[in-house]
């Protein structure tokens, strides 16, 4: 009966513990981590230096305008990445994303130090990184699994749950790596085979969350694919108005000091 209160306190700071280095103790988090990061200050540097190597260069807002709306070109294509990462894998098309920004950094590197970089050349670049950029933070995210871990000890009415805080040292073995999260008394919604399709697609887990994320975002806003529709159509008159514009900028103020 004397270790009760102990065992009590043990279980309580399960529920009311919290220590923001808990998910490091996953081994894949480890190493997303300062990935994600360098890859971050990445995309920050790219925009400050590029961003002002075209205002001095082209000395014109618009372009530098248009240089940073190429940065988010992608976010028309973004759901077509969230299709590729099912089939092909998170994990596999978040190192292809990386490979690509590595091959543009080091073809705008190569440009540069060889004394031949033009404005010309920042744009197709910036347009081939954004292409790729908006579904970055996605593809990050879509990493952080929940997982049981191996010889957890639960009570009943008890649910783990990677993102609950809390401390799991007095439900594990002795000597085992203690896993991040907590307990929750919410069971999963979701199991394996709670429903049968028409089309006798296997009703995984996976499979259904995916069909209900569709469904509330299509019940959120319904003419969001119509909208995405008309926003390509308008993407493109924008870069025509914005060639027009500028070659009318060179020849309205060609052999003029300004």
């Amino acid at each position: 009966m004397d270790g009760a209160p102990c065992r009590h306190r043990k279980i309580m700071s399960s529920v009311t513990g919290n220590d923001e280095r808990s998910p490091f103790a996953v081994r894949s988090y480890r190493f997303q981590w300062p990935a994600d990061l360098c890859t971050s200050w990445a995309f920050e540097m790219e925009t400050l230096i590029l961003g002002w190597y075209v205002l001095v260069e082209t000395g014109s807002v618009l372009l530098l305008t248009l240089f940073a709306s190429l940065q988010y070109l992608g976010t028309l294509v973004a759901p077509m990445f969230g299709v590729v990462g099912d089939r092909m894998g998170h994990r596999n098309l978040l190192c292809m994303m990386r490979a690509w920004y590595a091959v543009l950094a080091t073809t705008m590197m190569t440009l540069a130090l060889s004394g031949v970089l033009q404005p010309a050349h920042v744009f197709v670049i910036a347009a081939c990184m954004g292409m790729v950029r908006p579904s970055d933070l996605v593809m990050r995210g879509s990493l952080v699994g929940a997982t049981m871990p191996q010889g957890l000890q639960m009570r009943p009415g008890q649910n783990y749950n990677k993102y609950m805080s809390g401390d799991l040292t007095p439900f594990m073995p002795e000597g085992a790596e203690v896993p991040p999260g907590g307990f929750i008394a919410m069971a999963n919604p979701l199991s394996t085979g709670q429903v049968t399709y028409d089309d006798e697609t296997v009703a995984s887990v996976d499979q259904m969350a995916k069909d209900v994320a569709a469904y509330i975002a299509w019940a959120s806003d319904p003419k969001q694919v119509q909208r995405k529709q008309a926003g390509l159509g308008v993407m493109i008159f924008l870069f025509l108005f914005a060639g027009i514009t500028y070659l009318s900028y060179r020849r309205i103020w060609k052999g003029v000091a300004h």
